[in-house]
């Protein structure tokens, strides 16, 4: 058996030479062809030289601005038509349920928070989340809320409590104070088998709110029921 070739001699199977990065000897099959190096093959065999080639590849992607390039290039092309590369990863998903499973960013994530959650770091941080959030407007909202659901049955949205806020313009339904904090209050209170509903609930200041305990007042009607 032979190699042939238009543009060198016949050569046998057993004619070869060593490669100049692994040092193997490989027959000249096992390298690249190219007149300008003696013998009319490369000095790396195949092997060698795909990993050259990749490894200068990577180092090339790896530079910050062909990051940034073929980030904005990915960028444009997702978003020129969102629903054909979304079906392209459902049916990719479908195909490959293990490594879709292994590639899930949300699983990965939510490890990883709940991994951080249980450092002393991650406690403090969430103490120091859960401050703000109770000091800022949808919190105090929240936590008014929260305090009458222990309370009483029934349920008051926060939907609904900003409802009731904007239809008493934010004063409080017995004196009408423009109080910066506002509470929920029971017009039937809950001691005396008051519900936590929409039509049992009026904004009240903290003065009117402690003098009225469990005693029955009577709001004012809300903007527009005068």
């Amino acid at each position: 058996m032979s190699i042939l070739s238009p543009s060198r001699p016949v050569l046998s199977l057993f004619d070869g030479k060593v490669c100049k990065t692994c040092g193997l000897w490989l027959p000249f099959g096992g390298f690249h062809a190219h007149p300008r190096y003696a013998g009319g093959y490369r000095p790396h065999c195949r092997k060698c030289r795909y990993q050259n080639e990749r490894e200068q590849a990577n180092a090339y992607r790896s530079r910050p601005e062909v990051v940034e390039k073929n980030r904005a290039r990915d960028y444009e092309r997702y978003w020129s038509n969102p629903e054909h590369h979304r079906q392209r990863r459902r049916d990719w998903a479908a195909r490959n349920p293990d490594k879709a499973r292994a590639q899930n960013y949300t699983e990965r994530h939510l490890a990883a928070l709940r991994a951080y959650a249980e450092t002393e770091e991650g406690r403090k941080a969430r103490r120091e989340t859960q401050k703000r959030y109770r000091q800022s407007e949808h919190g105090k909202v929240q936590v008014c809320i929260n305090e009458h659901l222990r309370r009483a049955s029934g349920k008051v949205t926060p939907g609904e409590w900003l409802a009731i806020l904007a239809a008493y313009e934010r004063t409080c339904a017995y004196c009408g104070d423009a109080a910066e904090t506002l509470w929920m209050d029971h017009v039937l209170p809950v001691a005396r088998g008051g519900l936590t509903v929409r039509e049992n609930i009026v904004p009240a200041c903290p003065p009117c709110n402690r003098r009225k305990q469990d005693n029955l007042w009577t709001p004012r009607p809300p903007k527009g029921q005068e």
